[in-house]
């Protein structure tokens, strides 16, 4: 392989190293720390009260704390796939970045609509998900374009693009 293509595959792999840290950080260390700060309240008020809840309260927050992790991390390992294969498609068929936003959208209101479930959250939840993986490929790979464009004399954009 060439040089420029070692470029060009370390660029797109930084680009969702930046999509994966934003997904992460918005669907795992946020609702953690949301998670850990109602887990010290609720200490608190089982101390106070005498009271915690039953004997498997604690311990049900926890099994759910690591399904709700290995949730997260699939998805994000599904969504990596998903952008890697949009990327494909957007090097060879020049799309914007927003269709797969209005698609995700449609899919989150469509299947559930299809399959008569009742809870339309979930899959508001993962289209949240695709969106914010999405977004942040997209918005990250704009940045390293225009920062080659700007300081390495790169090509210069068709006017028709």
């Amino acid at each position: 392989m060439t040089q420029r293509r070692w470029g060009h595959i370390a660029v797109l792999l930084a680009c969702h190293g930046v999509a994966a840290s934003v997904y992460f950080v918005a669907f795992l260390v946020v609702p953690g720390v949301i998670a850990g700060m109602l887990m010290v309240i609720a200490i608190i008020g089982a101390l106070i009260t005498g009271d915690a809840g039953g004997p498997l309260f604690f311990p049900m927050v926890f099994i759910f704390g690591i399904m709700y992790l290995i949730h997260i991390v699939i998805e994000g390992l599904a969504f990596f796939l998903i952008c890697a294969v949009l990327q494909f498609l957007r090097c060879r068929v020049r799309i914007p970045w927003w269709p797969p936003v209005v698609l995700a959208f449609l899919i989150a209101f469509v299947i559930p609509a299809l399959f008569n479930w009742d809870n339309i959250l979930y899959s508001l939840f993962i289209c949240a998900g695709f969106c914010t993986y999405w977004i942040s490929l997209s918005g990250s790979e704009a940045i390293v374009t225009w920062i080659r464009r700007r300081f390495k004399g790169g090509e210069r954009p068709s006017p028709a693009g």
